[in-house]
């Protein structure tokens, strides 16, 4: 199966509520991992599932999963590359005493 083979069919448990919420698609999905309001250890469910599985547990969605993750750190380079040295911060903190 591929990745968009429930299409927009996937569950997930919101981890402020306890509650179901979607369905989501597999872009969707991707999106929320990327943006941390859901990680690999949220539960999933689609239709026909017995059970909920762990994001990182479905095989299906390890290529969403894979994408997430690159967008992910790539926004965490960025961040990074957009704060000043912690030698300069002090410099000025000390400039301006």
């Amino acid at each position: 199966m591929s990745g968009d083979a429930h299409g927009a069919g996937w569950y997930v448990v919101d981890a402020t509520t306890g509650q179901p919420v979607g369905p989501y698609d597999a872009k969707a999905l991707q999106g929320l991992l990327a943006n941390q309001h859901i990680t690999l250890d949220t539960p999933l469910w689609c239709e026909g599932w017995s059970e909920w599985l762990p994001l990182r547990g479905v095989g299906e969605l390890q290529p969403v999963v894979k994408v997430a993750e690159e967008v992910a750190r790539a926004a965490r380079k960025r961040h990074a590359a957009a704060q000043p040295p912690l030698t300069q911060l002090t410099q000025r903190v000390s400039s301006s005493s």
